[in-house]
């Protein structure tokens, strides 16, 4: 008659703990490297530089825009919307849904033999 290992929750729960503590004290008894930090006593706040003073406002990037460049700029835009919208590109194409409706079913047909021919 053989007795077999009966594995009990208690029994188990030991093991894993065993196994826990195994490793927190191999990484507990490893030698200290030459690439760790040394300690170094801390005395109160370091002024390390890069904390920004609060006090002083900070330096504008740039000057912020004047109404005379806003209304070059919008021109410009205006100027480039017009001639997108004269170029022919998109021109129709949007609006009307019963004008898509109609471009839809007089080159559907042949946009989809061309897709297919491909």
């Amino acid at each position: 008659m053989t007795v077999g290992y009966k594995s009990s929750p208690a029994a188990m729960c030991r093991a894993g703990l065993a196994a826990v503590l195994v490793s927190i004290l191999a990484g507990c008894a490893s030698s200290a490297s030459d690439t760790a930090m040394p300690l170094v006593p801390q005395r109160g706040p370091l002024n390390t530089g890069t904390y920004p003073n609060l006090n002083v406002p900070p330096q504008v990037a740039a000057p912020p825009m004047t109404d005379e460049d806003k209304g070059r700029v919008t021109a410009r835009i205006q100027s480039a919307q017009s001639a997108q919208a004269t170029s022919g590109r998109g021109v129709g194409t949007t609006g009307d849904p019963r004008r898509l409706q109609k471009l839809a079913e007089e080159h559907g047909g042949d946009t989809l033999k061309a897709i297919e021919a491909q």
